[in-house]
């Protein structure tokens, strides 16, 4: 059965985020292991476990947006790969067993270059082979959220590391093609999505907006997420406000129920 979560903002207190959370009734708590908020969490670990076991369904861990998996610069990429690690063993300490990596942000515009988009591409596989060697250790299961890149670049990666599993972005996935690319994504990965972020935007920047305030087809959403019998977890990335993001989990529900 299907859950709803919301995520924690990393400017604001953990603690306070999480009980707020709880109170707007949501069934889980996705944290972001993200600055300033993560320099603060081991001093409040206990505290921040404490909450979380308020929740029936377990914690979803999710890590700064601007990771550089690719970066052809290997003291760079080696770099992001330590901090993907230690990121890692916060996320384990809070009992976490599911925690996303983004694709491609910093690195896109080498992507117009095909000698440099191969090597991107090509170090997004071996960093992420690398980090699920990793995870494996503390028995964690990476996901990787896809932005607003090509089809293509996505399945390129995901098709050559076999252990990371699908975050399914729905804002992301129609900024780089509209509902065709929604469909082809859960219909290819159908059996691969681990998790699903919701938001809305009118197809040409990244918005974050209340479902219904763009141009997605949810309805459309929702059947296509129902036809593949997807039946796990979904966070509402609704940031402009509280009201927002409680209208648009009760929007969704109906449309869902």
């Amino acid at each position: 059965m299907v859950k709803f979560g919301r995520l924690t903002k990393p400017s604001e207190d953990i603690e306070k985020e999480i009980k707020k959370i709880k109170r707007l009734g949501f069934d889980y708590v996705e944290i972001g292991i993200e600055a300033p908020a993560i320099l603060f969490y081991k001093k409040n670990e206990f505290a921040i476990l404490k909450s979380l076991k308020e929740f029936k369904h377990s914690t979803i861990g999710h890590t700064t947006w601007w990771y550089e998996l690719g970066s052809p610069f290997p003291s760079v990429r080696k770099g992001w790969i330590e901090q993907a690690k230690a990121d890692m063993r916060i996320a384990n300490a809070f009992g976490i067993k599911l925690l996303n990596f983004h694709f491609l942000v910093l690195s896109k515009f080498l992507l117009q270059n095909k000698i440099s988009r191969q090597i991107i591409l090509e170090n997004y596989v071996s960093s992420l082979n690398e980090l699920s060697k990793f995870a494996k250790k503390v028995n964690m299961i990476l996901m990787l959220e896809n932005g607003d890149e090509k089809f293509e670049y996505y399945k390129y990666v995901l098709d050559r590391a076999p252990h990371i599993k699908v975050h399914f972005d729905i804002g992301h996935a129609f900024l780089s093609g509209g509902m065709k690319t929604i469909k082809k994504f859960v219909s290819y990965f159908r059996d691969e999505i681990e998790h699903v972020h919701a938001h809305d935007n009118h197809g040409k920047q990244d918005e974050h907006l209340a479902l219904r305030k763009g141009k997605i087809n949810w309805k459309e959403v929702i059947y296509t997420l129902k036809k593949y019998n997807y039946d796990k977890t979904i966070t509402f990335e609704v940031f402009k406000s509280d009201k927002d993001l409680i209208k648009s989990r009760e929007y969704f529900r109906k449309l869902w129920d």
